[in-house]
């Protein structure tokens, strides 16, 4: 690695331990900013002053996260699973734990406005294992591994790219429910069941995964050591890792970083 790489490497590192360390005391980070464009705010629970995503910041707990005009970010999370949220989005880290020793993971993400696409790392088998994404008037919860979630006023959009997504009113007193295969929809209005799955057009689909779609910013770290080189970075056991993709950088291609060949730099 050349010196002018090492010094790029730093400034894009030391902002992600500086926010680590002002909340070392309470909270551990449970994710981090992997990529973003344009604007993005993380407001940290109880603060009233959104910090402006400039590295691979830490996400904790109830952190919001905030995307203004044509900005976008990407998260990692501890447990594999990365979050991609579109333009003048709002997404509120409700609840996240991860107890490796009893493979149980319990995460709940509410998205307020915009766009959102989940892509699920692992599976947990724990009893209390779920993973879930809600808005004002729906709950979806994962039985495969990639899905969107789109919220407007008094409606929510769910598609199913790949795996099965069970989804239902977020009103108890609604309980219908239906699954989603890959690419089927569904719709939800406020006090109302979720509308008949049905087939998405490809070009609805194709602008779903456009708008939630940006490139990974980690580019020095991913070229030195691929995916590992990543999850790293937010205590992803390396070895457990490892032994999950066995063949890691030639997986960065096909996993949740195959969008690496148009990284860009931090300046």
């Amino acid at each position: 690695m050349t010196n002018n790489l090492k010094i790029i490497s730093l400034f894009f590192i030391i902002p992600f331990l500086f926010a680590s360390t002002l909340l070392a005391a309470n909270k551990k980070p449970i994710g981090a900013v992997v990529a973003w464009t344009g604007d993005v705010y993380i407001y940290h629970e109880g603060e009233s002053q959104g910090a402006k995503v400039k590295g691979m910041e830490g996400i904790y707990y109830q952190d919001t996260i905030i995307t203004s005009n044509r900005s976008r970010v990407k998260i990692l999370m501890k447990d594999d699973s990365i979050l991609s949220l579109g333009e003048n989005g709002r997404l509120v880290i409700k609840d996240y734990l991860l107890e490796e020793a009893s493979d149980e993971r319990v995460s709940t993400f509410k998205i307020f406005a915009g766009k959102v696409r989940t892509l699920v790392g692992r599976v947990f088998r724990g009893g209390k294992s779920h993973f879930r994404v809600e808005t004002p008037t729906a709950i979806a919860g994962i039985k495969g591994t990639d899905f969107i979630v789109s919220t407007t006023e008094g409606e929510s959009e769910i598609v199913s790219i790949s795996g099965e997504v069970a989804v239902r009113n977020i009103s108890p007193s609604i309980p219908d429910e239906v699954v989603l295969k890959p690419r089927l929809g569904t719709k939800i209005q406020d006090g109302m069941s979720p509308s008949t799955p049905a087939e998405i057009p490809s070009g609805r689909l194709n602008a779903l995964i456009e708008e939630t779609s940006i490139p990974v910013t980690a580019a020095i770290e991913l070229r030195e050591a691929g995916c590992a080189g990543c999850h790293e970075k937010i205590y992803s056991a390396k070895l457990r890792y490892k032994k999950q993709h066995l063949e890691t950088s030639e997986q960065c291609q096909i996993c949740h970083i195959k969008d690496l060949a148009v990284v860009r730099e931090i300046p």
